[in-house]
């Protein structure tokens, strides 16, 4: 296999995108931003910024295949990073911080290259290019002068298509997982929020005629009442154990941290993890499986349940269910009080904080103990396979990156 310069796998010169101040973010075409970059690897049908678009400049519209690269980035990491565009319904263009290259599909794979500069390999690549000035990026006279493999373009496909399967198994859980949640979200809306659960002969209970009376919250059922988030499990908020003792750190129990809470349902898996001794140095710190992780410093409002016995540092308040069956009912109910606890939050000098106390105290309404039972059980098959759809995801993931590493090399 030999290599060749980058540039000669480019169809078109490679261009940087339009720049649109935010006033100008509100209507027209779909534009790819420094945010879809870092958030997503294939980058398809995705909600986007809006930007209006002239004639003279659809030049700029993406083409399925385009690469992405991130001109800058705030960290090293994400300097260079490479995204794919795999199309959308409609035309979409991309901002002025991002290099599109348009390659040659005659010459080369443009599949294959985003898997390649995705690989350790191809990282360290554009880590040769990346400079420090005012900011951490890459230039793309540099992009263009690398060296990169090159084997043949029947052999790019085949390993293309070998890692297309599997990031494709990935996005399939990953959507039946948004699925399953927005039809426990859904329930949860109709029941509790809508007050249309089931009344004894099954039929939608306010619409019927279900009685509703006062309370500090507005109209609820009859035999419901207003509670505080504190009555539904023992709050613990996090601590991180001593930075200086080296012990403390291994690989025996998951420390959550909020990056950690992105986007999951469930944290299946964590940048830091803590040794036992590092663990047990704060004993009353440990939350079990199904706890719930809420983010109240700096990100407020992110909401996830562990999936095995776990710590979390201070900028996270847990919530240990009384009622361990229950745990659903008090996760869609902290996501849904998601935006009300980003409000909470008292301004700080730097971040914004939810302490222990606020957060113990926000008000939720508390339907009968027998229909939380019921909607948690409704649902628990549901939460279940987004778990297991999970650790499917993670243990592909994992194939993916040894067979990048047999493939294409460290």
């Amino acid at each position: 296999m030999r290599d060749i310069k980058f540039s000669e796998l480019y169809k078109t010169p490679l261009k940087n995108g339009l720049n649109r101040p935010t006033k100008d973010r509100s209507s027209g075409y779909k534009m790819v931003n420094m945010g879809e970059i870092f958030a997503y690897d294939r980058i398809h049908d995705v909600d986007m910024e809006l930007v209006l678009v002239s004639e003279n400049e659809k030049h700029y519209f993406l083409e399925e295949g385009d690469l992405l690269f991130a001109r800058q980035s705030l960290v090293f990491s994400g300097a260079g990073k490479c995204s794919i565009f795999m199309g959308e319904s409609t035309p979409t263009t991309f901002e002025g911080h991002i290099i599109r290259v348009r390659i040659d599909e005659n010459l080369a794979d443009p599949l294959y290259y985003f898997y390649y500069f995705n690989s350790t390999n191809g990282r360290c690549s554009i880590e040769t290019i990346v400079e420090q000035v005012s900011a951490v990026g890459i230039r793309g006279s540099d992009l263009s002068n690398l060296m990169v493999q090159y084997p043949p373009l029947e052999t790019q496909k085949e390993i293309a298509n070998i890692l297309r399967t599997l990031d494709d198994k990935i996005e399939l859980n990953r959507r039946m997982n948004k699925t399953l949640e927005e039809i426990a979200q859904t329930l949860f809306k109709h029941w509790f929020i809508d007050f249309e659960f089931p009344n004894a002969e099954g039929k939608p209970y306010k619409s019927s005629g279900g009685e509703m009376v006062d309370s500090e919250l507005g109209l609820v059922p009859k035999g419901w009442r207003v509670g505080k988030l504190e009555e539904l499990g023992r709050i613990v908020t996090g601590k991180t154990p001593s930075t200086i003792i080296d012990s403390y750190y291994g690989s025996d129990i998951q420390f959550i941290t909020i990056p950690d809470m992105h986007n999951s349902t469930y944290v299946t898996k964590t940048q830091k993890m803590l040794s036992k001794a590092g663990a047990d140095s704060q004993k009353a710190q440990y939350i079990p499986k199904e706890s719930l992780c809420v983010s109240c410093i700096a990100t407020l409002g992110l909401v996830s349940l562990t999936s095995e016995l776990s710590q979390t540092n201070q900028q996270i308040n847990s919530i240990i269910p009384y009622r361990p069956d229950n745990c659903y009912f008090t996760y869609v109910s902290a996501r849904n009080l998601s935006q009300f606890i980003k409000g909470s939050g008292s301004r700080g000098s730097v971040f914004s904080n939810l302490n222990k106390g606020i957060f113990s105290k926000i008000q939720i309404v508390m339907p009968k103990n027998e229909l939380v039972e019921r909607y948690c059980k409704l649902v628990k098959k549901m939460f279940e396979l987004i778990y297991t759809n999970l650790n499917e995801n993670e243990q592909t993931e994992k194939q993916k990156t040894l067979l990048l590493i047999a493939i294409i090399g460290r």
